[in-house]
């Protein structure tokens, strides 16, 4: 049994599920770390949103496109 992640996979199931939010919520919810991020973000705008995680890409290292490059998501 391959028990890795794969970033991949785990967007499309995401994106396949009728409810992102939920499948998530369920998937991850015991996490702390997951928690924080969820009230982080919870009741923002879109832009708001996309500027917390710009945020957290420079804290890391990274920039945005990376990020999305990880997850294999294109444009936006």
């Amino acid at each position: 049994m391959n028990n890795q992640f794969n970033p991949a996979q785990m967007l499309q199931m995401l994106m396949n599920s009728g409810n992102p939010q939920a499948m998530m919520q369920q998937m991850f919810g015991s996490n702390p770390m997951f928690q924080r991020a969820q009230s982080m973000l919870q009741g923002k705008s879109h832009r708001a949103q996309m500027k917390i995680l710009e945020n957290v890409c420079k804290q890391r290292g990274m920039n945005l496109d990376q990020l999305k490059q990880m997850f294999g998501i294109q444009g936006q």
